[in-house]
C-alpha cells in the first residue's frame, strides 16, 4: 500500500518509483479512447471526453518533457473538418495536424501567438492514405499506413509520406510492398522514426528495411536468426485475407490461433538518435515467448539486448526468467531515450509484495479511489 499514495496528488503532481516518474492527469479511465503523439519537447493526449461538439473545440494536453508540468491547449475546429468523438493527431510546438474522422483527411493547424489556427487542408498524393503521423522535427511529419485495404479504397496498403509544413507540401513518398500485409489486422507497430532514420519492418518475416527521412532507402537489415525462430512458410499468409473476399473480422477469427505458432517482429521503437529497439514473438509449446533485438542504425551493427533496460515495460515474470531487460508493445512511445505510457490503472503495486497482497490492496484501493489515467515516464538505461 505504500505506493498508493501517489494518487492523493493534486493535478500535474508526480511521484517517483524507481528510475519512473508517475505522473496523474485527472482523467477518468473508464472511457479509455485516447489518441497521444511524442515530440522532443513534450508529450500530449487527448480522450474521448476532450472533444466539446456544441463549441466545435477540442482540448489536448501537454506533458512538458523537462518539468512535468501539464497544461492544456484548446484548439477551434472549423466545420469543414468532420470529428466524431477522438481525432487522430500529431502535434510540435509550432503546428498540428489533425485528422477528419469521416474522411480521414488531415488538416494542417499553425501556432500563432500560443492559438493552434486552421490553415490549410493537407493534399496528399494519388493512391495514399494517412491513418498515423509522427513527428520527424518541429516542421517535418511522417504520414504513414499499413493496412490492408479493401481494392475499392484505391489506395496503397503501404504509403509513407514527408510532410514540410513549412513548404504546406508533401515532399517524398514511398509505397514498398511487404508480404503478409493481412497481419496489420492484430496489434503491430511496424514504422518508427526519428530525426535520422526510418524504419520499416516486414510483418512477416525477419528483414527491416531502413530509409533516412527523404525516404530513400539506405539498407534492409535481416534479425539475426536464432533456434527459437520459425518463420511463416514462404512467408505467406496461408489463408485469404483480401477485404474483398473476406471480412476482416473473420479473418482474424480464422487466423488468431494461427499467428501464435511462427515468429513475427510485433514492435519496433527507435530509443534515441540511433538505438531500434525490436520486439519479436516466438511460437512455444506451451505459450508465446519474446526475444529482443538492439540495432544501431548511426553504426550498422546489432548490440546485445541485454545491455538496454526499461524497468516499467511489461516484462512478464515469464520473460523475466528468459532474462529480457525491456518488453516495448504497439502502446508505447519512445523519444531521446524515455519510454512513456499512459496506462489506464492508478493502482501502483508494490514490487515487494505478492501478487495476492498487491491484488488485495487493488481491491481495497478501488473501493475508495476512482480509475484514472496515469502517465509512466520511464528512463531507457544503456550500459
Amino acid at each position: 500500500m505504500a505506493l498508493c499514495f501517489l494518487i492523493s496528488f493534486s493535478f500535474n503532481s508526480f511521484g517517483k518509483i524507481a528510475n519512473d516518474t508517475i505522473i496523474l492527469t485527472n482523467e477518468n479511465s473508464i472511457d479509455p479512447t485516447f489518441r497521444s503523439c511524442i515530440s522532443d519537447n513534450f508529450y500530449s493526449y487527448s480522450t474521448s471526453h476532450s472533444w466539446d461538439i456544441n463549441k466545435r473545440e477540442i482540448v489536448i494536453s501537454k506533458l512538458n518533457l523537462k518539468n512535468h508540468v501539464i497544461s492544456k491547449l484548446s484548439i477551434k475546429v472549423p466545420t469543414n473538418i468532420k470529428i466524431l468523438q477522438c481525432p487522430t493527431y500529431c502535434l510540435t510546438d509550432s503546428f498540428l495536424l489533425l485528422q477528419d474522422e469521416y474522411d480521414l483527411q488531415w488538416f494542417l493547424f499553425k501556432n500563432m501567438f500560443g492559438k493552434y489556427k486552421f490553415i490549410d487542408k493537407i493534399i496528399l498524393p494519388k493512391n495514399t492514405m494517412a491513418l498515423n503521423a509522427k513527428v520527424l522535427n518541429e516542421h517535418m511529419f511522417l504520414l504513414t499506413d499499413i493496412y490492408n485495404h479493401h481494392p475499392l479504397d484505391s489506395v496503397s496498403n503501404v504509403s509513407l509520406c514527408t510532410y514540410d509544413a513549412l513548404l504546406r507540401k508533401v515532399t517524398h513518398e514511398i509505397h514498398p510492398v511487404l508480404p503478409c500485409i493481412g497481419l496489420s489486422h492484430f496489434p503491430q507497430n511496424w514504422i518508427s522514426q526519428n530525426d535520422k532514420f526510418i524504419a520499416v519492418a516486414e510483418p512477416c518475416g525477419n528483414k527491416i528495411q531502413i530509409y533516412n527521412i527523404n525516404l530513400k532507402l539506405t539498407r534492409t537489415i535481416s534479425l539475426p536468426l536464432s533456434s527459437s525462430w520459425t518463420n511463416l512458410p514462404g512467408n505467406k499468409i496461408p489463408i485469404e485475407t483480401s477485404p474483398a473476399l473476406i471480412n476482416p473480422k473473420e479473418f482474424i477469427g480464422n487466423f488468431k490461433n494461427t499467428i501464435s505458432k511462427f515468429s513475427r517482429i510485433e514492435t519496433l521503437q527507435f530509443a534515441n538518435d540511433s538505438l531500434l529497439l525490436i520486439s519479436c514473438n516466438h511460437p512455444d509449446s506451451a505459450q508465446v515467448t519474446h526475444e529482443n533485438f538492439v540495432y544501431n542504425a548511426k553504426q550498422d551493427l546489432f548490440m546485445d539486448p541485454k545491455f538496454i533496460t526499461i524497468k516499467s515495460s511489461e516484462v512478464s515474470d515469464t520473460n523475466k526468467t528468459s532474462g529480457l531487460t525491456f518488453h516495448i508493445t504497439p502502446h508505447q512511445l519512445l523519444r531521446n531515450g524515455i519510454c512513456i505510457m499512459l496506462l489506464e490503472d492508478n493502482f501502483i503495486p508494490n514490487p515487494k509484495l505478492t501478487t495476492q497482497e498487491n491484488e488485495n490492496n487493488k481491491n481495497t484501493f478501488y473501493e475508495k479511489n476512482d480509475p484514472e489515467f496515469i502517465i509512466r515516464l520511464s528512463k531507457i538505461e544503456i550500459e
